[in-house]
């Protein structure tokens, strides 16, 4: 798979430290705090359609919001990020952080995941051909391929070539896994953060410490299954 690696480097650093920013402070200190008015953030719901599953014959219509900054135009577009959230939450739950991002200007695309805050079809738990292919397909909305449901094309942001935009993705736990599967089927992708995700499904789910052997994270041995 074709990679960029300076550019996944760079842009994991860049995003790694506004996450830094926006988890660890409580009221962490703005651009206007240092005498920098952040610019203006406009808001608004999107809905877009996209065709996943191993056939790809599944149509789901998937809710975001959609956060643009003041200096993102068609004639100054800016890099983008796409987000999603944790199991059981929605776009709703990036909202904080997607805001704060935005006031650093970067174009946010925050969006329910399949089967969650309004977004069509069924859970998948992060497969890549259902979940890591809606992203992808996002990605193409970022880069003006793909129309929502009102037939609006984005032209805000900043592309490396026709059809590939400068996009980073960041979330946790279900919405840092779904990073993996985006990427493992589009290599457009950039930079990754994916926090408190998983390394080993069958394990976060029923996990045990019993038989864990030294260097090791997960184990074989039957655990209790989570409930919530």
């Amino acid at each position: 798979m074709r990679r960029r690696f300076s550019t996944i480097a760079v842009g994991a650093a860049a995003l790694g430290l506004l996450a830094t920013m926006a988890f660890t402070a409580s009221a962490p200190p703005s651009r206007a705090a240092h005498g920098v008015v952040p610019p203006a953030v406009g808001v608004r719901t999107v809905q877009v359609d996209v065709t996943v599953g191993p056939a790809k014959d599944t149509t789901c219509r998937i809710v975001g919001d959609l956060y643009q900054p003041a200096t993102a135009t068609a004639e100054t577009p800016q890099p983008a990020i796409l987000t999603t959230h944790g199991f059981g939450g929605s776009k709703d739950d990036q909202a904080g952080l997607a805001h704060r991002l935005a006031e650093q200007d970067y174009v946010v695309l925050a969006y329910s995941g399949l089967g969650f805050g309004g977004t069509q079809c069924k859970i998948h738990l992060d497969d890549p051909d259902w979940d890591g292919q809606a992203a992808s397909q996002l990605v193409d909305y970022l880069a003006g391929e793909r129309v929502d449901a009102d037939g609006d094309r984005l032209d805000l942001v900043a592309l490396d070539g026709p059809g590939d935009p400068k996009v980073g993705m960041f979330g946790g736990s279900y919405g840092g896994q779904v990073q993996f599967a985006a990427a493992a089927v589009d290599d457009r992708i950039d930079a990754l953060v994916p926090a408190i995700t998983w390394n080993d499904l069958d394990y976060a789910l029923a996990p045990t410490n019993a038989g864990l052997t030294p260097g090791t994270v997960t184990s074989d041995e039957p655990g209790v299954f989570k409930r919530m």
